[in-house]
């Protein structure tokens, strides 16, 4: 399923990766399982998500998917080389409706029910830093 939000999300970093983003890579998170509102288990779920990228042996860096307002908050991972089936598949397993792919640039969101894709726009465009944040909040990368 793929929500009208997630074709908005913005998406937080505090350092890019120091040799630039690669060609083609994926946004996942382990947050607010299929949307229900709950955050109860997030920080258990972001730790079993990222035991499940480092047992890949991908390269994960933090990233923060924000609403354009910047209340919502899921932190996630850019991980690469994954293949797209692979992250879909890691999205199925940590109850995610859909996780984010970027290729050339672009973003696009995955549903992970129904593998539909619906593109969200350029990737360098929705890329912001913690210092951009309006309400000036402290950041937790962790």
């Amino acid at each position: 399923m793929i929500l009208p939000e997630y074709l908005d999300t913005l998406f937080v970093v505090s350092e890019p990766p120091a040799s630039g983003w690669p060609r083609a890579f994926a946004v996942v998170t382990a947050a607010n399982a299929f949307s229900a509102g709950s955050r109860e288990g997030d920080a258990e779920a972001d730790r079993m998500l990222r035991d499940d990228l480092a047992r890949m042996g991908v390269t994960c860096l933090r990233v923060t998917g924000v609403s354009p307002d910047w209340r919502h908050r899921e932190h996630g991972w850019a991980a690469w080389p994954l293949p797209l089936e692979r992250a879909v598949d890691l999205g199925r397993r940590h109850r995610q409706n859909a996780i984010f792919w970027v290729e050339d640039g672009t973003v696009v969101v995955v549903s992970c029910a129904t593998d539909e894709r619906r593109e969200a726009g350029p990737w360098e465009a929705r890329l912001r830093s913690p210092t951009d944040d309006p309400a000036g909040a402290a950041w937790d990368s962790a």
